[in-house]
């Protein structure tokens, strides 16, 4: 079962049945085969967690009133820009 929210890298594989947590980050060419907790960033041969805190998975662009992100098929104005100053 693979969570809400989630990316995969070029080339990822889930093998069996594993459940991927919400939130998560499966990173190119990595083979799953064991349950990944919510908000991981999980890389390399075999799979190991990098990263695990509540992850911000917005798709952002910029308006002209600043960025906005994209959620359930409507566009919104982020409240905190700063957010996205990395």
């Amino acid at each position: 079962m693979i969570g809400d929210n989630c990316y995969f890298g070029a080339g990822a594989a889930v093998i069996g049945a594993v459940r991927i947590g919400n939130k998560c980050r499966i990173g190119a060419n990595c083979t799953v085969c064991a349950d990944i907790p919510d908000n991981s960033v999980v890389v390399s041969q075999p799979p190991r967690i990098l990263q695990r805190q509540d992850i911000n998975n917005k798709y952002y662009k910029w308006s002209e009133d600043g960025p906005v992100y994209y959620e359930n098929g409507k566009w919104y104005l982020e409240e905190n820009p700063q957010i996205i100053d990395n």
